[in-house]
């Protein structure tokens, strides 16, 4: 929480925080405290903000959010914040904000059910974090399904389920069975095997399954509501990744989801929402969907730039779009950093999500000493003359071997991309830029969501020599474990951008001015 800073400023401020939002905010708060250390004469960016200082930070506005069995959300804010100007932080990506169930409940809830089998290998991927092999699933169907355990003795499970009473041996058995590749009696061996493939917490016979973006959305909507009831005088949401962002455009009977996302946050809140700030959105043109509130959108590229030229720099150097669509992007980079710029121009098998039907590069990231192409059409004219000169068929000859010796030299490339999820066509990208001859390839994106399977083909990419370094920014967070556990992932700051939008939103700067 944040109290009366210099006489500029508009009025008393609230930093808010769901809990999903919580750690993105608190990196929030701490830089917004830095830059006014001391006072807030100093200029910023080429704002200057006169006289008096921030604050000082005490404990962040208490807020409790409780998420129910059924779903439903439920968001109290304890602390007074009438009047005040409040920031609610929410980041609906967050993968490690969720909550800790039993393994037997899912399973026992399916079994009960008689699902199908594409409704158990989705069971299995969410309980265990990992996909079966097509060569193991019939197997491991077959065996779930045929298991005593589940099938024939309900009352047992339920029993351990309740009152956490039971034989953890028959806990232990009853995973082994369902889980391939798994035949050792050491159990050692076996909460090893757990721990690696999903993190598990056996002795507990607990999971952890993540806040789905519909579960942080509806947190989000309460806590503007809960703000709104507490009459706080103006609420901006701060949202890292704005939700269905992908969903903006209408291709056939389909909803324009987008659009009521934008409707709901500002419906949330009556009137009291007038801001809502994220970072680098699908589509600009979002902004059109709002009524009343207004989105401001704030980019990465410069710290992204920043921390590319850090480690391995832009010379000779090819920004590649994934797509057409994102070609200003990469221009953008492109110019920034003198750079060359390249696209993947790609075909979309839209009958089949996140599916790619061809894709073909456009650009040059082969250097010759000697233009090939150059040399091609000056052969081509040579040949149309007349050969029957023995001067003439020696200049041929010559030509056709300096074609055929010109050797290439392979410029480093740098995927630039707004979004990752599953990283399915971003895989295909890299290894398509790779084989074009390129020397090395990194990624970039400002966004990673990292759904499954985008860590198993980041780390496929890397051991296979393809991928030198994946960049990307703290504005989703995710495990420091992942993290850390791969030296090629490079995690870029961001908070500082969030931060100098809010001080300048909150006195009276301009934010776009930020980028000029």
């Amino acid at each position: 929480m944040y109290g009366r800073p210099c006489e500029a400023y508009k009025g008393k401020i609230q930093i808010v925080a769901c809990d999903a939002g919580l750690t993105f905010a608190e990196k929030i708060a701490s830089e917004l405290e830095r830059m006014c250390t001391g006072g807030c004469n100093t200029e910023l960016g080429g704002f200057v903000c006169p006289g008096g200082v921030m604050g000082e930070r005490g404990n962040r506005t208490g807020l409790k959010e409780t998420h129910f069995a059924n779903t439903e959300v439920k968001t109290i804010i304890d602390d007074s914040i009438g009047g005040s100007r409040v920031f609610i932080v929410q980041d609906v990506e967050n993968s490690t904000c969720g909550k800790y169930q039993f393994v037997y409940e899912s399973f026992v809830s399916f079994a009960r059910q008689e699902e199908t089998k594409t409704g158990f290998k989705q069971l299995f991927h969410e309980s265990f974090g990992f996909e079966l092999d097509a060569q193991y699933f019939d197997q491991v169907y077959s065996n779930f399904m045929d298991s005593v355990s589940f099938k024939k003795d309900f009352s047992s499970f339920e029993a351990h389920l309740t009152n956490k009473k039971g034989d953890d041996n028959s806990y232990v058995a009853m995973l082994k069975s369902i889980v391939p590749g798994v035949r050792s009696s050491d159990d050692a061996e076996f909460n090893e095997f757990l721990s690696a493939v999903g993190g598990k917490l056996l002795s507990s016979q607990e999971f952890f399954t993540r806040h789905s973006v519909n579960d942080n959305f509806m947190a989000l909507k309460t806590a503007i509501d809960a703000a709104k009831e507490a009459r706080a005088s103006e609420i901006t949401a701060v949202l890292p990744v704005f939700p269905y962002a992908r969903q903006d455009k209408v291709l056939d009977r389909e909803g324009l989801t987008a659009r009521m996302v934008s409707r709901e946050i500002e419906d949330a809140g009556m009137g009291v929402v007038k801001r809502v700030l994220t970072m680098d959105i699908h589509n600009r043109a979002i902004r059109g969907f709002f009524r009343t509130a207004q989105l401001e959108t704030l980019y990465s590229s410069k710290n992204l730039i920043a921390a590319i030229n850090d480690i391995i720099g832009f010379n000779d150097m090819v920004c590649i779009s994934p797509d057409i669509g994102g070609a200003t992007r990469a221009r953008h980079v492109a110019n920034k950093t003198g750079s060359k710029m390249g696209i993947i121009y790609k075909e979309r098998d839209y009958s089949n999500p996140s599916t790619i039907a061809s894709a073909q590069l456009i650009g040059d990231i082969v250097q010759y000493e000697v233009d090939p192409i150059a040399q091609l059409r000056e052969i081509d004219r040579m040949v149309n003359g007349d050969i029957s000169d023995p001067e003439v068929a020696r200049q041929i000859m010559r030509r056709i071997r300096q074609f055929v010796d010109s050797k290439g030299k392979g410029l480093s490339s740098l995927i630039i991309d707004d979004l990752v999820a599953t990283f399915g066509t971003g895989d295909k990208g890299c290894r398509l830029v790779k084989e074009e001859g390129a020397m090395n390839v990194s990624f970039a994106a400002a966004l990673s969501l990292l759904n499954h399977p985008a860590l198993v083909l980041l780390d496929r990419l890397h051991s296979d020599g393809v991928l030198n370094y994946f960049f990307t920014t703290n504005a989703v967070t995710h495990d420091r474990a992942i993290i850390d556990a791969r030296d090629y992932y490079i995690e870029v700051p961001v908070e500082d951008v969030f931060a100098e939008a809010i001080f300048r939103i909150e006195h009276n700067g301009s934010v776009s001015k930020m980028y000029d």
